[in-house]
């Protein structure tokens, strides 16, 4: 990856529905050019999609909960199946320390949450938290990748 990848990496990270025209207008490439740049990143795997950012509380998620569960590694199968299953389900990530998993999860209130947690307690210790606020929320990129373009 060189420093145009980076600079196409950033500029789709801010706004991944521009066109290969203003790109190739940013990087001073050709619209073929960064087309095949971005194709090449994609077959790579450094350019693992585009999604719309919505916003939970507004789409009928208005209680955002961290759950962290502890259970045996023998039962990790049935659990990934649940998880992918469970659409309220945002993130599920594989953790060190006094939990083995954290999930990142949004309900339409704490009888839903009540209801999932429990289901998770068949699996082992469950903690959660509620977010109340939240102060950042942004895709995260490397620092190499995150840096201004050099066209900016």
């Amino acid at each position: 990856m060189d420093q145009l990848d980076q600079e196409l990496l950033f500029l789709l990270a801010e706004n991944a529905r521009a066109s290969f025209r203003e790109l190739s207008q940013r990087v001073h490439l050709s619209p073929p050019a960064v087309a095949a740049r971005i194709a090449r990143l994609e077959r790579e795997g450094l350019l693992r999609g585009y999604r719309a950012l919505l916003a939970p509380e507004q789409c009928g998620y208005p209680l955002t909960a961290l759950i962290s569960l502890s259970m045996p590694p023998a039962r990790e199968p049935e659990f990934t199946a649940l998880i992918l299953d469970s659409p309220q389900v945002w993130e599920c990530h594989h953790v060190a320390g006094p939990y083995s998993m954290v999930l990142r999860a949004g309900f339409s209130g704490t009888r839903e949450m009540d209801r999932f947690v429990k289901r998770l307690q068949a699996f082992g210790k469950t903690q959660t938290q509620i977010i109340f606020s939240t102060v950042k929320d942004e895709p995260v990129l490397p620092a190499a990748v995150a840096a201004e373009p050099s066209g900016s």
